[in-house]
């Protein structure tokens, strides 16, 4: 990282960024073990920004492009757990689908069973 302060703060959010972005596009076309690794990654830079931050001083200015960078990070995240409701929803719709459907099979089952054995109990 950058020997000045805001100018690593500024590198980290904007890999941050980065991987929000990815991980956006990952969770549009589903590849959740992308997804995990992205959040694994952005958990590890989470470290590097508390630590940074925490050793930023408090008279130093932050770069006004540092606003606008946590702006786009906080509309990206919005718009990330949006999509993630929207495929857990779906997912659970199509889980309870899948449901109903094997709770139909299993009557259908059970109706040819029984009709199965009772056919041939009466030739025995």
């Amino acid at each position: 990282m950058s020997a000045h302060p805001a100018a690593e703060l500024v590198e980290l959010y904007r890999r941050w960024r980065e991987l929000t972005t990815d991980e956006g596009a990952a969770i549009a076309s589903e590849r959740w073990s992308r997804v995990s690794e992205l959040q694994a990654q952005k958990a590890k830079l989470q470290v590097a920004v508390e630590h940074a931050t925490s050793v930023f001083p408090s008279d130093l200015r932050l770069p006004s492009e540092l606003a606008t960078i946590l702006r786009d990070l906080v509309d990206m995240e919005s718009e990330n757990s949006r999509l993630l409701d929207q495929k857990l929803e779906a997912a659970r719709s199509e889980q309870a689908s899948l449901d109903r459907s094997g709770h139909n099979l299993r009557r259908l089952r059970g109706s040819y069973g029984q009709a199965r054995t009772a056919g041939w109990q009466s030739y025995s």
